[in-house]
């Protein structure tokens, strides 16, 4: 006899439904907006200047690389983006003269 719940259909079906089930995400997108706010609360969370431009310029890198934490933290792996990779530019270069 064949078991209904193991056709395929059946099963995406179930899969897709346990989905619906899980409480919808409550964490909001970072807005430039928040960024700014928190860029300027890491004022408060520590005496080392050095730690705070640090955790500064990993907020702003994610946040214009779009990268997610895993990717800017360290790993056991080497890390992929090294300086030869990046092209620094001057603000005002590009602007017309």
């Amino acid at each position: 006899m064949v078991e209904p719940t193991q056709n395929f259909a059946v099963k995406k079906c179930m899969h897709g439904y346990t989905y619906r089930l899980k409480s919808p995400d409550k964490r909001l997108p970072i807005t430039p907006d928040l960024l700014a706010r928190l860029v300027q609360s890491l004022h408060f969370t520590s005496n080392s200047v050095f730690h705070r431009i640090l955790v500064k310029a990993m907020y702003l890198l994610a946040f214009h690389a779009f990268l997610r934490v895993g990717e800017i933290t360290g790993r056991s792996k080497p890390a992929v983006l090294t300086y030869s990779c990046a092209k620094f530019i001057h603000p005002t270069a590009h602007l017309p003269a």
